[in-house]
């Protein structure tokens, strides 16, 4: 449900810009969506091991 939150938020912001940056503008969504998610794993491992 998140990624179809982030799509159309990414829509809405490029609806007013350039069509040009649409793709930039998801592709950078994505990176931190998976930047995100490679945190909160390493977090968890750290968490599950120590507390």
């Amino acid at each position: 449900m998140l990624d179809v939150v982030i799509d159309a938020m990414i829509l809405e912001a490029t609806r007013h810009e350039k069509a040009n940056y649409a793709g930039d503008l998801q592709s950078l969504s994505w990176m931190t969506m998976a930047l995100g998610g490679i945190c909160g794993s390493l977090f968890g491992e750290y968490a599950l091991n120590n507390i």
